[in-house]
């Protein structure tokens, strides 16, 4: 089955909507979001009283009594508001915060599950700016969309009866002076999804050029390029500010427009109101309800809408974090670990062909065969093809033809975990978690070796007597202040793969940094580790592989000949080119092998 084939994995958790996604942040915490929602309408109560017991004092008084009994009813009415409004409040945030952690976790999750090659297309700035500024936004719309919204609606509801058992002549002047502004209000809020989208994508970008270029920092201030590479970031700055005031301008009409509907509603309430209690039509103390009713539903009207408006803008950033949610993971594979038959080769390539997402093809019907035991080299001019070969071994990349194979099964009929358990990986860059050297040195072992083994291995590659001069040993954190060279984490990243349980070593030019005395070692060490083990090993420098008992050239993403360093001296054009160009002398040294190569043939 090819990548193109293969289904998208989807969390069914999630659905399709936005709404999952926001249920999805409340479901560990329902208990607290129903009492959180219970506070809200118990405080939206206490609120919706409040103008009777005024009105009740209002008659009160006008009868010549004191109103004690209101003025208590009053007190514990206001205070009883504030408490449970200000407790509803706080659970809710709280609910609100680990909602979005659980998002971010979930994306993290995803992230770590997507191929490299995923990764790099979508880009590791953006999805941080996911993972931490989407994630932020739509926690900042959890609350009003739960319980703010929805208990501003139900005061609004309830007071708009009420006001209108008091006067529904004055309801209606209400009612139409905010219907006329809600359509105005609904034409802003139409183009703040869109540009709270176009923002949020703005930001993504500059995540992922800021990550880039500090990334590349030592060299940018080599060549004096801090203005240059600071252009491209200044233009991503702008056209995320454009599009934040694109949203701001928006934003900006909602809450003038409520207020001018306030305005013109209290206005026609007072003349009208006047003078219906003029002709008797309407109580003193029903107008004076009237009116607290009034200016009570201001402040939920002015929720309702900047809570669209907020949660126009969180929409953008669901479906930003649902892309990532729903992005291609990779496939676990079959549960069960297939049986290794006897003399199948370590790794073995049919006919396979590979690229990375649409560009040309980077393999063309390769095969190849890697022995269980011994070292294979893989060598050849850059963009041969010869780190696809490990990326391929690993999975981090499908071929569309051809099979990979592992011990005579194809790689897609292994459990991944136990696919990349089989195989030690060092990569190029020699890359070192943010962490401490025996977290980066032990990061492959199934059961995490005692300090004694960590440092013998230490030993082996020349390593010990430096990390033991260190104030913190093996605890010193690497990055930061404390590092180590890139020599040093070479052979570190060797250490991690000689203490793992793996039966294949994949190491892609693991002597680049490396001087004389070291890479000696490394040969050793090499040698040592193939008599028990397949070792494949992508290099630049001959002196490297030179003794490897097969060495595969590749050329134009084919593996054009294989044999030893003396056969293939003998018989391939490309490869003797290829030891020219690094050496005349190494010619010189092998003319008395290659005669004799030629001889035998």
């Amino acid at each position: 089955m090819t990548a193109g084939q293969r289904a998208e994995s989807v969390d069914p958790v999630l659905g399709r909507k936005p709404v999952h996604l926001l249920r999805h942040m409340m479901r560990r915490s329902r208990g607290t979001v129903v009492l959180a929602l219970l506070l809200a309408l118990a405080s939206a109560a206490f609120a919706l009283t409040v103008p009777y017991v005024v009105s009740s004092m209002v008659e009160a008084v006008g009868a010549g009594r004191t109103p004690v009994r209101q003025g208590a009813e009053l007190a514990l009415l206001v205070i009883s508001g504030a408490v449970t409004s200000g407790w509803s409040a706080y659970l809710l945030g709280r609910v609100g915060e680990f909602g979005a952690a659980d998002i971010r976790k979930m994306m993290v999750r995803r992230i770590l599950a997507m191929r490299p090659a995923d990764v790099r297309a979508r880009g590791a700035g953006d999805l941080v700016a996911r993972t931490t500024a989407d994630a932020q936004q739509l926690r900042s719309v959890s609350d009003v969309a739960v319980t703010a919204m929805p208990v501003s609606a139900v005061m609004v509801s309830a007071s708009l009866v009420l006001m209108g058992l008091l006067d529904w002549v004055l309801l209606l002047v209400v009612v139409a002076t905010f219907a006329v502004a809600g359509l105005a209000i609904r034409v802003f809020l139409s183009g703040m999804r869109r540009s709270g989208r176009a923002r949020q994508q703005a930001v993504g970008s500059l995540a992922e050029r800021l990550t880039t270029v500090l990334a590349a920092l030592p060299v940018i201030k080599a060549y004096r390029a801090e203005e240059r590479v600071s252009e491209p970031i200044f233009e991503q700055v702008d056209a995320v500010a454009r599009n934040a005031v694109a949203c701001d301008r928006a934003q900006a009409f909602i809450s003038p427009l409520a207020g001018v509907a306030q305005q013109i509603a209290i206005i026609g309430v007072l003349a009208i109101g006047g003078a219906r209690v003029s002709s008797g039509r309407l109580s003193p103390a029903h107008y004076v309800a009237f009116l607290m009713y009034l200016f009570q539903i201001i402040n939920p009207l002015m929720t309702v809408a900047s809570g669209f408006g907020r949660i126009q803008l969180g929409l953008s950033s669901v479906g930003r974090i649902l892309e990532v949610l729903r992005a291609r993971a990779e496939r676990p594979g079959p549960a069960a670990e297939p049986a290794v038959p006897a003399g199948a080769p370590a790794l073995e390539f049919r006919a396979v062909s590979a690229r990375y997402q649409d560009a040309e093809p980077v393999l063309r019907r390769m095969d190849l065969k890697v022995p269980a035991r011994g070292v294979t080299a893989l060598v050849g001019v850059s963009g041969a093809g010869k780190t696809t070969v490990l990326n391929l071994a690993e999975r981090f990349l499908d071929p569309y033809a051809g099979t990979v194979s592992l011990h005579g099964t194809d790689v897609d009929r292994w459990p991944l975990a136990a696919l990349r358990g089989r195989i030690a990986y060092v990569d190029q860059a020699c890359t070192m978690l943010d962490a401490t050297i025996r977290e980066n040195a032990v990061l492959g072992c199934a059961a995490a070796p005692d300090d004694a083994a960590v440092f013998d291995a230490l030993r082996r590659v020349g390593l010990a007597d430096a990390i033991a001069a260190l104030p913190q040993g093996l605890d010193t954190r690497l990055g930061g202040g404390g590092d180590l060279s890139g020599g040093q984490r070479q052979r570190l990243a060797l250490v991690r793969a000689l203490l793992s349980d793996a039966d294949v070593l994949l190491l892609d030019e693991p002597s680049s940094q490396l001087d004389g005395l070291n890479e000696e070692r490394l040969l050793s060490l090499l040698d040592e580790a193939a008599r028990d083990r397949a070792v494949v090993v992508v290099a630049h420098r001959l002196s490297t592989i030179r003794d490897s008992a097969q060495i595969v050239y590749l050329e134009d993403g084919s593996a054009l000949d294989a044999g030893t360093h003396s056969e293939l001296l003998a018989r391939c054009a490309g490869y003797r080119a290829l030891v020219r160009s690094q050496s005349g002398g190494v010619l010189d040294q092998d003319r008395d092998a290659v005669v004799a190569a030629s001889s035998a043939v």
